[in-house]
């Protein structure tokens, strides 16, 4: 049982309510109640990406190489997206690695195909979760390569791609 309060300035406003566990060790039921002295308006967030794919990935003993500072980085798990120049020009994308909390997690994305995008990467790693949004990723053929900070560490992740335009995503090798 939770039990918040927002005061709000008078005028009208916009809020995001984010309902979460710190780490999801099961599916949970809730129910949620808003009272309020003013006329107002809930629901959920639009879904931004008609095309999304979540895929099941693994760092197993052979396949965690840790994250780039580590010359074993080539040996994480490999995944391609096409982005086919044909369909777009550029899209918005959305990349996202979910794992267990005691990991350290991020994705460098490299591009194979096109010189307007470079290497980059989700930044600093993070517990069980990173994310970032390319807002112009051109057409072509780019690498993503989830890891782990430190080389050996293995475990199970989700891999979630999404974008606005249709895209191919599947794992090299």
């Amino acid at each position: 049982h939770y039990l918040a309060r927002l005061n709000a300035g008078s005028g009208s406003s916009k809020y995001t309510l984010v309902v979460s566990q710190y780490e999801k060790t099961n599916t949970i039921a809730y129910s949620l109640r808003v009272f309020s002295t003013e006329r107002f308006k809930i629901g959920n967030i639009p879904h931004h990406y008609p095309y999304e794919f979540k895929l099941t990935g693994e760092w197993t003993p052979q396949l965690s190489g840790g994250c780039p500072n580590y010359s074993t980085h080539k040996n994480n798990p490999t995944y391609v997206l096409t982005i086919d120049p044909i369909l777009c020009v550029e899209t918005e994308c959305f990349i996202k690695i979910e794992a267990p909390v005691q990991f350290n997690t991020g994705f460098t994305v490299i591009p194979k195909s096109d010189q307007k995008f470079s290497k980059t990467t989700s930044g600093n790693f993070r517990k069980g979760m990173s994310v970032v949004v390319f807002k112009k990723m051109p057409a072509g053929i780019y690498h993503i390569i989830p890891s782990t900070f430190e080389p050996g560490q293995c475990g199970k992740f989700f891999l979630t791609v999404g974008s606005t335009n249709r895209v191919k995503i599947n794992r090299r090798g």
